[in-house]
């Protein structure tokens, strides 16, 4: 079991790496498979490749981390260095190690990919977008690259070329459509809060990596963000079409790659569009009801051997659960069952989100929850009843 959001959860994942034996050796393979999870695309959704285990789902910024760390370790991998995965870790991610033992050098990184996934919004506005992650994570996965296989390599120089050449190339097609959509707009805002640049409109056209392979992949990275802006709508106009045509002509790139690139996105998003809000028409409450319910789900999931503990130490509230799978409660028994369930949060830490400000909203996700717990037994009345 792996759990990102708890302590220690990279050192666990780098071991499960080896274990069961997650190294890709071919750099397309390496790159198809992180476009299919939607890394490349900034909206990680797919790692059951990873075959990792949890208590009940992992969250999209979980996903992240771990699509992020796997992406990292194979870069290594293929750089065939002599130096530990942690000190390149630490002196790309500007880790200072002076002082600290290993597992405070592990902690700080934690820390560092904890805060790369993030957006570059504040907390409120990020309960209220459409993506919660940052959606320009390759730009961090060439940029240790780069400075893994090249020498003299400038980090902050390389993101900075790499992310306006993005907002540069993606301002121009948005500009050159007849009419822009609100889609178009949501790309242009998810760009800008992934970015801890802030957007001009003069870039150096030409790459600052000297690896034939990495020049190849942010090639075929740019041509995939040009095509999720071209169908972001999942259709693609015939002026759009003739666009990424001369862009690929602009990269180098083949006509092949422009199909492949197409073909991928549109499955991807045909497989996925359920998961990604930024797709959907969603009112801004929603998306924040989406988000905290996916993250209090999973923190129910992976605190329910204490909770389980818990409960059954409360003689009333066990017996209000039993009853609410046989009947309806009254609504004394109902205020009842919530002072309870408040009564249960304050005992375990993890569950602070419930009784804090506005957390009553998100108890009917644990009250609907909690009775999964039960034993079957419990459950057989209902089930009787249901059948006479």
């Amino acid at each position: 079991m792996i759990n990102p959001s708890k302590k220690g959860w990279l050192q666990k994942f780098l071991l499960l790496f080896e274990t069961q034996q997650m190294a890709i050796a071919d750099w397309m393979e390496w790159y198809k498979l992180l476009r299919k999870s939607g890394l490349v695309y900034g909206f990680p959704v797919d790692i059951h490749f990873l075959k990792l285990q949890t208590f009940g789902e992992f969250t999209t910024e979980e996903k992240c981390k771990i699509l992020l760390a796997f992406a990292l370790k194979n870069v290594w991998l293929q750089s065939g260095t002599n130096e530990y995965f942690a000190t390149t870790l630490c002196d790309w991610m500007g880790v200072l190690t002076t002082g600290k033992n290993e597992q405070e050098i592990w902690t700080a990184l934690e820390k560092v990919l904890h805060e790369r996934v993030q957006t570059n919004q504040d907390l409120l506005s990020k309960n209220f977008s459409e993506n919660i992650t940052n959606s320009l994570l390759f730009v961090d996965v060439l940029s240790y690259a780069g400075k893994l296989f090249e020498p003299n390599f400038e980090t902050t120089a390389y993101q900075q070329y790499l992310e306006q050449r993005i907002f540069v190339q993606t301002k121009r097609f948005i500009e050159s459509k007849k009419k822009n959509s609100e889609l178009d707009k949501k790309i242009w805002k998810l760009l800008k809060n992934s970015s801890k640049l802030l957007p001009q409109d003069v870039v150096n056209a030409s790459s600052l990596l000297q690896s034939d392979i990495l020049i190849l992949l942010e090639k075929l990275y740019l041509l995939d963000l040009e095509c999720m802006a071209a169908l972001s709508d999942k259709k693609l106009e015939e002026e759009e079409l003739a666009y990424l045509q001369n862009y690929v002509v602009e990269l180098e790139l083949n006509e092949s790659d422009l199909q492949e690139s197409l073909t991928e996105l549109l499955q991807f998003i045909q497989l996925h569009e359920n998961k990604i809000s930024f797709l959907q028409n969603n009112h801004p409450v929603k998306h924040f009801y989406h988000h905290t319910s996916e993250y209090v789900l999973s923190l129910l999931n992976k605190n329910k051997e204490r909770i389980w503990k818990e409960l059954k130490d409360s003689k009333t509230l066990m017996q209000l659960l039993v009853n609410s799978t046989q009947r309806d409660l009254t609504k004394e028994e109902k205020k009842r069952m919530k002072e309870e369930v408040l009564d249960l949060c304050k005992s375990i830490p993890s569950l602070a989100i419930f009784i804090l400000p506005g957390g009553g909203l998100l108890l009917p996700i644990l009250t609907q929850w909690i009775p999964n717990l039960l034993p079957s037994s419990f459950n057989e009345n209902q089930m009787n009843q249901k059948s006479n």
